[in-house]
């Protein structure tokens, strides 16, 4: 949706002229040139986002506030743990979403194969109505965050593929796997 309001170079321009600051990353290229983007990096990107959006002219000011309040849920859903306030932080970004999303169709930015879409019909954002709920009955909601998943695929996958010749992989891999298991199992064991 930011690419087809500002424009890439644009964008590019905007992320690649912040200022620079110790813990964060800088782009100083832009952000539009990624091939593949990680979890890390779209967390990086989602932390200027909004800033960057800052000074586009005035009619555009209820989509960055679409924006605004989906990035502020986002945000606050990455919590280490959650009380009442934040919990009502989160329904009022919800709501504060869906209340401006049409925005984001009137300036044409939600696209589809045959072009711009006259919807808002993403199941994920119907589900942000539940996320609330979800987190004061069972907690932090792990599957919102993409580190779980990529320590998996870089433990069950990356590593083990590095230890094969790399020719009938899947094999090895496996033969891998079951010895890193047997490994941890008989070091619990002795322990």
């Amino acid at each position: 949706w930011v690419r087809r309001l500002v424009g890439d170079d644009e964008l590019n321009f905007r992320f690649s002229i912040l200022q620079r600051r110790v813990g964060f990353r800088h782009f100083a290229n832009g952000c539009t040139c990624f091939k593949q983007v990680t979890g890390n990096e779209q967390r990086d990107i989602a932390r200027y986002l909004i800033v960057v959006l800052n000074g586009l002219p005035s009619h555009h000011k209820t989509v960055i506030t679409a924006l605004r309040f989906l990035m502020e849920f986002v945000h606050l859903g990455e919590y280490g743990s959650h009380d009442d306030d934040t919990l009502q932080y989160m329904s009022d970004a919800v709501a504060g979403f869906h209340k401006f999303k049409q925005a984001i169709l009137d300036a044409e930015l939600r696209m589809g194969s045959n072009g711009p879409m006259d919807n808002m019909n993403i199941p994920k954002a119907e589900m942000f109505h539940f996320v609330v709920e979800s987190i004061k009955q069972m907690g932090i909601p792990a599957q919102h965050s993409t580190d779980i998943t990529e320590n998996k695929l870089i433990e069950v996958a990356k590593k083990p593929f590095r230890m094969t010749n790399h020719r009938d992989a899947p094999p090895q891999m496996v033969r891998a796997l079951d010895r890193a298991s047997k490994h941890r199992i008989f070091s619990l064991y002795l322990e």
